[in-house]
């Protein structure tokens, strides 16, 4: 496996312009490399009111290499919106494309292979990081959970308070960072496991 990358979606893309479009992107040079700390944090949150998509898609193909495994949680979420972005914006299609048949699906693994009672029935990044990584939890978080990434987001850019602003742009980073955390400390939970 070439390089390791880890997308993170946080809030809906659509391909008709309305409130979306916070991506928290995690690189790392393989997945080995994972292991000794050499991870690249990359983000796009955009914060005016202007349609999103063209920014968010220019980030992508810089920020995501035309090879390697792309691991997320929910793959079909993911594919879905990375097809509907390829179908409306042609100058970025094969790229987009790429990305999608590159999808890993880390959520697969607690769908089919790893069950544990502090889940509780559900395969959620929500459910599956404090009992892998007790250290790491959404709790500690402002924004929570995505749909209220979405209002906040929508706040945001119609917010004339810089400062109200400025703190709803941290807290959509800290809750698109620890979605993308989330998936890598997972996952080299899961590397260790496996080594066993």
């Amino acid at each position: 496996m070439g390089k390791f990358i880890v997308n993170q979606s946080c809030n809906q893309i659509e391909a008709k312009p309305k409130p979306l479009a916070t991506v928290a992107i995690a690189l790392g040079e393989n997945p080995k490399n994972l292991e000794n700390g050499s991870i690249k944090h990359r983000e796009y949150l955009h914060t005016d009111s202007s349609d999103p998509q063209p920014a968010l898609l220019a980030a992508l193909a810089i920020d995501i290499a035309p090879t390697g495994s792309i691991a997320v949680y929910h793959q079909s979420f993911e594919a879905s919106l990375l097809r509907r972005l390829a179908q409306n914006f042609l100058e970025y299609a094969a790229h987009l494309e790429s990305i999608v048949d590159r999808l890993w699906d880390l959520e697969d693994i607690f769908k089919k292979h790893y069950k544990h009672p502090d889940f509780r029935g559900s395969t959620s990044i929500k459910k599956v990081l404090p009992t892998l990584v007790p250290a790491l939890s959404y709790k500690t978080l402002t924004v929570q959970r995505g749909d209220h990434a979405q209002t906040v987001w929508e706040e945001m850019i119609l917010c004339a308070d810089q400062d109200l602003k400025t703190q709803a742009i941290v807290d959509l980073k800290d809750y698109c960072h620890l979605d993308t955390l989330a998936m890598v400390e997972i996952y080299q939970v899961l590397r260790k496991l496996s080594d066993y």
